[in-house]
């Protein structure tokens, strides 16, 4: 397959439900722009990289507070009913 120069829409994952709004379109068009400077290039890489970390380290978190919901006892009060005359 030939290396096409420029990124179309159609390349990237669907978003069926627009969850990311237009984030998907805004990528394609830096990245269209960005392919003939280095350093734009390179700032986008950068963010992306960056992104990809603070994802993955929220993904942790929610694993690590799933884990403890998990481990934490469950404990109930018992209160007793007053008898009334």
């Amino acid at each position: 397959m030939a290396y096409k120069s420029f990124l179309e829409i159609t390349d990237m994952p669907t978003d069926k439900l627009q969850a990311l709004g237009k984030l998907r379109t805004v990528l394609v068009a830096t990245f269209n722009k960005a392919r003939e400077h280095k350093h734009r290039m390179a700032l986008l890489k950068a963010v992306i990289k960056f992104m990809h970390t603070k994802i993955i380290e929220w993904e942790k978190e929610q694993e690590n507070l799933a884990t403890k919901a998990q481990a934490a006892p469950v404990t109930t009060t018992k209160t007793q009913a007053k008898e009334t005359k």
